[in-house]
């Protein structure tokens, strides 16, 4: 589960900054309308892995998602215990010959009952944390176009890609600056999963 989530959450995460190139030269473009560019033609590189491995809130992120899938995994087993207890009883019953049949059938009714609400709370629990985790991946998104933009105000750079999708890189490498804003504008999430 941590894998495929790490996994879209890259494949998001690259999306992102390609886009986030794309408008930070916009708005860039917009805002330096009336003015000279100060570095004609600047380009910054970002290494995009060490942003995911580096900045405490990707850090955060990751940790909520673990804690949390730790936290459900916890109540299925649980719940999957009961159900073992309840099968072992039910076998007891139908080796006895004396039980009645209608009490073997609400055994085995009830026992279907709870196996399916296992699923169902199965199927919810792995919705609410994807939920949440979209949720605050989406905030952390906004704030790390904002800490890319901002950083490449401040250096005059026309646009900042990644470094892994350049052949030849001679670009200004704004990586720590851009981790470091990042940080100070948001450092952790927190994961509400009742």
């Amino acid at each position: 589960m941590k894998k495929i989530i790490w996994i879209a959450y890259l494949v998001v995460l690259t999306c992102m900054v390609a886009v986030m190139g794309y408008f930070t030269l916009v708005s860039y473009f917009d805002s330096q309308k009336t003015s000279s560019i100060s570095h004609n033609g600047s380009l910054g590189v970002v290494d995009q892995e060490h942003i995911f491995s580096r900045a405490l809130v990707f850090q955060s992120l990751n940790n909520e998602a673990e804690v949390g899938h730790k936290k459900f995994h916890a109540e299925v087993i649980k719940v999957e215990s009961e159900l073992r207890t309840m099968e072992e009883e039910l076998k007891k019953l139908e080796a006895a010959t004396d039980t009645p049949s209608e009490e073997l059938h609400n055994k085995r009714q009830e026992f279907q009952r709870r196996l399916a609400q296992l699923e169902q709370l199965a199927q919810q629990r792995k919705q609410q944390l994807q939920s949440e985790y979209n949720l605050h991946l989406d905030i952390i998104k906004r704030n790390l176009e904002d800490a890319v933009e901002k950083i490449a105000r401040e250096k005059g750079l026309l646009l900042i890609v990644d470094s892994k999708s350049v052949m030849f890189n001679n670009g200004l490498d704004v990586t720590d600056e851009i981790i470091t804003d990042l940080n100070h504008r948001i450092a952790s999430v927190k994961f509400n999963l009742s």
